[in-house]
């Protein structure tokens, strides 16, 4: 089981990248992460879902198999990148576009609000908090149109990098 929880968040950064880097190099960065659903042609449409299914479930599984007593705002966090997947095609109608946003920012805020109240890591949710701020700082001097982007990639990314270290001490 401790493989498995060790691994489980590496393989969902492994994931994200691959897709990012392909979706980025073929596209550039999009308005979101999100609007590479779009982009995709077929048979490649189901990517976005699948990544999303994978590192909400990663996420998932990570909360409720870490300690004794589950650990209920990461499973919270991994429902609502998991909800991002589910409710993918987001310009459908104005009701999966509210519960596609409002699954991304459970996932978010649960994640970075288990980081801090679970694992007593207040740094690690400052971190998310500078790492969104600087995205947006960054995004508004030169790239206006991608700031949603790199937000979420920011946000990803600092997610995971906090969640890793914590999981291995938790471990320990």
């Amino acid at each position: 089981m401790e493989f498995l929880l060790i691994t489980a968040l590496p393989l969902a950064v492994m994931l994200i990248s691959f897709y990012l880097i392909r979706i980025a190099g073929k596209h550039k960065a999009l308005k979101s992460i999100s609007e590479s659903n779009y982009w995709l042609k077929k048979p490649w449409r189901w990517l976005f879902e699948a990544m999303m299914f994978a590192v909400g479930l990663s996420v998932l599984f990570v909360g409720l198999n870490l300690r004794a007593d589950p650990i209920k705002l990461l499973i919270i966090a991994g429902a609502g990148i998991f909800g991002v997947g589910v409710f993918s095609r987001y310009k459908a109608n104005k009701f999966i576009q509210y519960t596609h946003i409002l699954c991304a920012y459970a996932g978010y805020g649960a994640a970075a609000l288990s980081i801090w109240l679970t694992f007593d890591c207040w740094w690690g949710a400052a971190f998310q908090l500078v790492s969104a701020g600087a995205a947006i700082l960054i995004s508004k001097k030169k790239e206006k149109d991608v700031i949603t982007w790199n937000v979420e990639v920011f946000l990803l990314y600092s997610i995971f990098m906090v969640l890793f270290p914590l999981i291995i001490k938790e471990l320990v």
